[in-house]
């Protein structure tokens, strides 16, 4: 049985999806604390002043929903790490889904959020970003060769 080669840019993949689980895992961890110890204006904190008025009514509900989507986003990432270091070929489909996922929930939590620093207003940003060139990386001839042998 012949081995195939890990192409090089599967480095690059996997560094991006580490920074995309990376920033998931943390923006969940800061809404879950906030919610579970935070005062209201804690919780307000987290949310900028161009908010929708159903985010600003009920920020510990908003924070809850955009904590469990990326809670499971990282957690999938995680799990794509693993699939990609192991050539699994469910990796590549479920990548490229994921992928989709993050970019969608990144982009609502900057809509519905908004944002009162310039470091969450980044971290958002980078989950739009980040995503976008996975799927790139993905679809490149030889990482998708890899991937669905």
């Amino acid at each position: 049985m012949v081995r195939q080669r890990k192409p090089y840019d599967l480095i690059y993949l996997m560094t991006v999806e580490f920074l995309i689980s990376i920033l998931t895992f943390y923006s969940s961890v800061i809404m879950i604390v906030a919610v579970a110890t935070g005062s209201e204006s804690d919780r307000l904190g987290l949310i900028g002043p161009d908010a929708p008025a159903w985010v600003l009514d009920d920020p510990s509900q908003a924070l809850t929903i955009f904590s469990m989507a990326f809670m499971a986003l990282a957690l999938l990432s995680f799990l794509l790490l693993w699939g990609f270091l192991r050539a699994k070929s469910f990796s590549w489909m479920i990548g490229i889904l994921a992928s989709v996922a993050t970019t969608v929930v990144g982009m609502a939590a900057i809509l519905a959020l908004g944002y009162e620093d310039t470091q969450t207003f980044f971290r958002y940003v980078i989950l739009v970003i980040a995503p976008m060139f996975v799927i790139y990386l993905l679809v490149r001839q030889d990482i998708k060769a890899y991937l669905l042998k």
